[in-house]
């Protein structure tokens, strides 16, 4: 009998567990008045199958999305990827001069030190919650959470 509890309980909270992995999410600092920046962080998909993300969330700014920064003519351009899915086992690396999660609208600058939350909605109706440090003006790499 408990082991059968026990699973009702464990099916039950199963969704509240996502394949999804967010790690070293980290923004750079923006000058005053900026209305716009970037998120940078590791995404892993630790399940068996494919994960959609449909949308993306920040009390920051007023929208965020995943964008490609690609060569267009010589000049580099940035275009929203959709869907945005995250093959089963794979890793993807969201880093300056390639894919980034793009706030526009930003509600005030983004400071060094300062921390944020951000959500990341699934097709699967989960969410994966991830906060966000901000480092410095031009910084390449994450850091230290």
């Amino acid at each position: 009998m408990k082991v059968l509890i026990f699973s009702i309980l464990l099916f039950q909270m199963a969704p509240l567990f996502a394949d999804l992995e967010v790690t070293e999410g980290w923004a750079r600092a923006t000058p005053p008045g900026m209305p716009m920046g970037a998120i940078y962080a590791k995404i892993s998909n630790t399940g068996g199958s494919d994960i959609e993300i449909i949308g993306i969330s920040t009390p920051v700014a007023r929208a965020a999305e995943i964008h490609q920064s690609i060569e267009v003519e010589g000049m580099m351009r940035m275009r929203e990827i959709t869907p945005f899915i995250v093959s089963a086992g794979e890793t993807v690396l969201l880093a300056p001069g390639g894919k980034h999660i793009m706030l526009m609208g930003l509600q005030e600058g983004l400071k060094q030190g300062d921390t944020f939350p951000l959500r990341l909605q699934l097709s699967n109706d989960q969410a994966v919650d991830v906060k966000v440090i901000t480092g410095g003006f031009g910084q390449m790499s994450a850091p230290k959470h």
